[in-house]
């Protein structure tokens, strides 16, 4: 893999740090390294292992992550501005976006940039563009179920391996889906409190959910969107607490409670387009009309 050429060296990036901060080198050295072996860091005539760079970075009440983005220059790895440029995208409808990142993922991949990564990321973007040009998953899936045939066999995933899989578990038939549901749910429990993941978790549930009601199941959903909704809360995740008070309102309609859900579902839709998600107040006041239709309650 090629290294970016414009990274500052450790030892420099280090002494840059402790003197922004105002902190002497005996701040940082005491109790974990002589002066003499600092000054040697600091001058870039030796790198510091892995654990005492950790040691230090603690003294600079700094994470190895953001160590990382000073280093590079206030900005991420190429392969990481992929990644963030990918979460970024938000449809699945995004064709041009699609193409946009294919090109830079093949453009790092000719400069010698080898990466599992990046050959997964390419699959599932082919596979999105596929899925839009067909209108068929049957036709699609090959593409997704090459990342899946690859992480079902190891005993780990890591945090860009849950990213994706919760991106795609809805692609594959009922019993692989089932499958990757499980593995997912064992990681999130393990990643939980660690960037995003709960909020991953949250919204995998939710997903899954939305699977659930597009086959006509949508009264197995309400333990699990009461359960989303209660960590929604705790989380203050507008949105997705809206979403969830607009599922249940569905399934309290079916249940024969018409005009306080009809009431109830108006101010969710108007507190949606509050939060400017007019997308998304749109598909809500669909899915009501759709629901209602054959109701004499008026719109």
């Amino acid at each position: 893999m090629t290294e970016n050429k414009n990274k500052l060296a450790v030892g420099k990036t280090l002494k840059s740090i402790r003197t922004s901060i105002g902190l002497k080198q005996v701040d940082v050295y005491t109790d974990i390294m002589s002066r003499t072996h600092l000054q040697r860091l600091e001058n870039c005539t030796q790198t510091p292992s892995y654990p005492l760079l950790l040691d230090i970075l603690e003294r600079f009440s700094m994470d190895l992550s953001e160590f990382e983005y000073i280093r590079n220059g206030y900005a991420h790895s190429h392969i990481q501005e992929i990644f963030n440029e990918f979460r970024r995208l938000g449809s699945t409808l995004n064709k041009s976006g699609f193409q946009n990142l294919i090109s830079k993922i093949e453009a790092l991949q000719h400069n010698g940039n080898s990466d599992t990564f990046l050959d997964h990321l390419k699959s599932i973007l082919f596979g999105y563009m596929e899925l839009q040009e067909s209108q068929n998953i049957n036709t699609a899936r090959h593409h997704f179920d090459a990342v899946w045939q690859d992480l079902k066999n190891r005993e780990t995933w890591y945090y860009n391996d849950i990213v994706l899989m919760s991106n795609i578990f809805y692609i594959f038939a009922e019993e692989p889906m089932s499958l990757i549901l499980q593995r997912l749910n064992k990681f999130y429990d393990k990643y939980a409190g660690y960037r995003d993941i709960d909020k991953l978790s949250r919204t995998t549930k939710f997903n899954y959910c939305t699977l659930l009601r597009v086959n006509d199941r949508i009264l197995e959903t309400k333990p699990i969107i009461e359960e989303v909704l209660e960590d929604a809360k705790e989380a203050h995740d507008c949105v997705l607490i809206l979403s969830c008070k607009f599922i249940l309102n569905q399934i309290y309609f079916l249940g024969g409670e018409h005009q306080s859900t009809f009431d109830e579902v108006k101010k969710i839709i108007q507190s949606m387009r509050v939060l400017g998600e007019d997308m998304i107040a749109d598909d809500m006041l669909k899915d009501w009309e759709k629901l209602i239709k054959n109701s004499k309650i008026p719109l």
